[in-house]
C-alpha cells in the first residue's frame, strides 16, 4: 500500500516537495525435509586387543587398541543412524517506508528516505541437515589430548570429539532499519555532484559461525561442535558517499568527449555482537553455547571501511572508452574459514580496468576490454586473536590474479 503526497505545486516553507509513504506485509513459510546423519565406528576400531609391538621392538606407544578404551555410550551414539525430520518455519514482517524530495533550486535537490527492508537467507542455508563426524585419539601418540589418563598418567579411556556441518531451516529473514539523506547538485546537463549519508541497523544478520549443539541418539547425548549459519544482533553500517561526474563538453572538437567519474565511500562497519544460534530442532537438540575456540570479530563480511573509484571517460562520434582504477581497504572475507575455523581478511586491493569500443557501422561495434591490466595480487590474512585483544593478523595466502583481455564484435539488428 502506498500513498503519494506533494507535487503539482505543493510547497513547504516555499520549497516544492513530493514523496510517498507506504507499507508492505510479507509472510514466509518454509518447509524442509532432512535430519541428522551420525558417524559410525569401523569394525577394526571396536576390536579390543593388545597393540602389536613396533617393528623395531620395544613397547607400543599405547598398550591396547582403541576398542579397549571406548565408552560404550560413544559406540551406541555413533551407530551411523540417519534421524529424519520435517521442519516448518513461518515468518511475518511489516515493512514501512517513507520518501521525500525537496527541490531547493533548479539545480539542488535534497532527498530523505527511511524504511525497513527484508532479505531472505540463501535457500541453501535453509536445508534441514546436520552431518556429524568423529575424531578419535591417535593410536601412535600417547600424548594426544583425547586420551583419558589417571593420576599416574596411564591411559584409561578415550574421548571422542564430535564435529559437524549444518544448515538451519529456522533462520529468520534478515531485516534492516535504514536511513538515507542525500544532497544533489546538477550543475550541467552532463554533470552532477552528490553527498549521501546512510545508516543501516540489521536484525538476524546471517554469518557462518561455530557453536555447540547437543544431539541425542539411542538415549545417549553428546555435544557436537557445529559449523554453520548463525543469526545475531548488533550488525550495523553507517557512513557517507561522495560522487562526482561530468563531461568537458565546453571544450572544442574531440576534446569535448572527455569526462571523469569519481566516487568515494567511507563507512563504520560493526559486526554481530551475539553470534549464538538459538533456533534448532523443535523440542530437542538445543544449542547450548558458542564454541569456545571461536575467534570474535566486529566486522561484517565483504565490507571495506574505505573504497573509491576514478574513471576517465571518452565519448565522441564513433568512439567510446573507459580507463578505471578501483581501490578498497582491507575487509573480512569470512568470519570462519573451512579448515581452522578462524576469520580470514583480505588486504587492501586496487586494480586498473579498461574498455574501448568503435562503431564500424550503425549495427557493428568492435570492442576491446582489459581486466586487471597491472596484474595485481590478492593477499589474505588469518585473524588469530579476538578484536578486543588487538586482532592479530598472520599471513594466510597469496593469489596472483590474471590479466585478461577480450576482443569481439557486437552486432545490433
Amino acid at each position: 500500500m502506498q500513498l503519494n503526497f506533494g507535487g503539482d505545486g505543493a510547497t513547504l516553507g516555499g520549497i516544492p516537495y513530493s514523496g510517498n509513504i507506504g507499507v508492505r506485509y510479507v509472510r514466509t513459510v518454509n518447509e524442509s525435509s532432512g535430519g541428522i546423519t551420525l558417524p559410525s565406528f569401523e569394525p577394526d576400531e571396536l576390536v579390543c586387543e593388545p597393540t602389536p609391538a613396533p617393528g623395531g621392538g620395544g613397547a607400543p606407544p599405547v598398550p591396547f587398541t582403541l576398542g579397549c578404551y571406548l565408552d560404550p555410550d560413544d559406540v551406541a551414539f555413533a551407530d551411523g543412524e540417519d534421524i529424519p525430520s520435517v521442519v516448518e518455519a513461518e515468518h511475518s514482517h511489516t515493512l514501512p517506508s517513507f520518501n521525500v524530495k525537496f527541490n531547493l533550486t533548479e539545480e539542488w535537490l535534497l532527498r530523505f528516505a527511511a524504511s525497513r527492508a527484508m532479505a531472505r537467507p540463501d535457500i541453501g542455508l535453509l536445508r534441514n541437515y546436520l552431518g556429524v563426524s568423529k575424531t578419535t585419539p591417535d593410536q601412535n601418540d600417547p600424548n594426544d589430548p583425547l586420551w583419558i589418563k589417571d593420576e599416574n598418567g596411564d591411559i584409561i579411556g578415550a574421548q571422542v570429539r564430535y564435529t559437524g556441518s549444518a544448515h538451519n531451516p529456522f533462520l529468520e529473514p534478515m531485516t534492516a532499519e535504514q536511513f538515507d539523506l542525500s544532497l544533489e547538485w546538477y550543475f550541467a546537463d552532463v554533470g552532477s555532484a552528490t553527498l549521501t549519508l546512510f545508516k543501516k541497523d540489521f536484525n538476524d544478520y546471517v554469518q557462518v559461525g561455530r557453536y555447540l549443539r547437543d544431539v541425542t541418539n539411542n538415549g545417549v547425548t553428546r555435544t557436537v561442535e557445529v559449523t554453520g549459519p548463525i543469526a545475531g544482533d548488533g550488525a550495523s553500517i553507517k557512513g557517507y558517499e561522495i560522487a562526482y561526474q561530468t563531461f568537458f563538453d565546453f571544450l572544442p572538437g574531440f576534446w569535448s568527449g572527455f569526462g571523469v567519474q569519481l566516487n568515494y565511500t567511507s563507512l563504520d562497519n560493526q559486526g554481530i555482537t551475539n553470534p549464538n544460534l538459538r533456533s534448532a530442532q523443535p523440542d530437542a537438540d538445543a544449542i547450548t553455547d558458542q564454541a569456545p575456540d571461536t575467534v570474535q570479530v566486529s566486522a561484517l563480511e565483504g565490507l571495506s571501511d574505505d573504497s573509491y573509484s576514478a574513471i576517465l571517460m571518452y565519448e565522441y562520434e564513433k568512439i567510446s572508452a573507459r580507463l578505471a582504477y578501483s581501490w578498497r581497504s582491507e575487509y573480512l572475507v569470512t568470519a570462519i574459514d573451512c579448515c581452522v575455523a578462524y576469520p580470514v581478511w583480505q588486504d587492501e586491493y586496487g586494480q586498473v580496468d579498461l574498455s574501448f569500443a568503435y562503431h564500424l557501422t550503425d549495427n557493428v561495434q568492435l570492442h576491446i576490454q582489459g581486466s586487471n591490466v597491472t596484474g595485481e595480487e590478492t593477499v589474505l590474512y588469518q585473524q588469530v586473536t579476538n578484536d578486543a585483544d588487538g586482532r592479530l593478523l598472520l599471513p594466510n595466502a597469496w593469489f596472483q590474479n590474471d590479466k585478461r583481455y577480450t576482443i569481439g564484435l557486437r552486432l545490433n539488428f
